[in-house]
């Protein structure tokens, strides 16, 4: 597979930042670099770029993961496909140890409801709280659209521990979609 050009990724971070839409309402997305910090030890949530595309790649789930998760190339590919995706890498300091993606709904006639349809982290830095610090951080940036209408997560029904882990951030669900996925919308605590 070949690397996006610094060009693409370039226009890529552009479309990243928050942006006036056509209706006159604000995007709200991250910025192009990071959310967060970049102190050692912090999770921080960050474009993904010519420059690390190959390391988001290479994350991987547990292999017991694998059936609950669409792969890391695979979902950064569909992102180059959609306008409306946000790839994310998640950041352990300098180290890239996850990635999630999320889209407006903008194509729909909704630019502020938001879907989250991909997180994981890699299988060596499970279990350390870095999904959770990375889904809140994000979370945080959405819900500072002032127009937000809802924010939504899907996930594989037959994933317990992926239920109570967005039940525990205040996901709660709603119904299966059109694949056979389980959809929570997010309810602010």
């Amino acid at each position: 597979m070949r690397e996006r050009p610094a060009a693409a990724a370039a226009s890529r971070n552009n479309r990243q930042t928050p942006a006036l839409n056509k209706g006159g309402g604000w995007i709200i997305q991250p910025p192009p670099f990071f959310i967060g910090t970049r102190m050692p030890g912090e999770i921080s949530l960050r474009a993904v770029t010519a420059e690390n595309w190959h390391a988001v790649a290479a994350l991987r789930v547990a292999p017991s993961q694998e059936d609950l998760v669409a792969s890391n190339r695979y979902s950064l590919e569909e992102s180059r496909t959609n306008p409306d995706a946000v790839p994310l890498a998640i950041y352990l300091g300098l180290e890239p140890v996850g990635f999630l993606m999320y889209e407006t709904l903008a194509d729909e006639g909704h630019p502020h409801v938001y879907s989250i349809y991909r997180l994981m982290i890699d299988a060596a830095h499970q279990g350390r709280g870095h999904g959770r610090m990375a889904l809140k951080a994000l979370l945080a940036t959405l819900r500072a659209d002032r127009a937000l209408e809802r924010i939504t997560i899907c996930y594989v029904p037959e994933n317990a521990s992926a239920a109570r882990f967005y039940a525990s951030l205040g996901f709660r669900d709603v119904g299966l979609d059109e694949d056979g996925e389980m959809v929570a919308e997010h309810h602010s605590p």
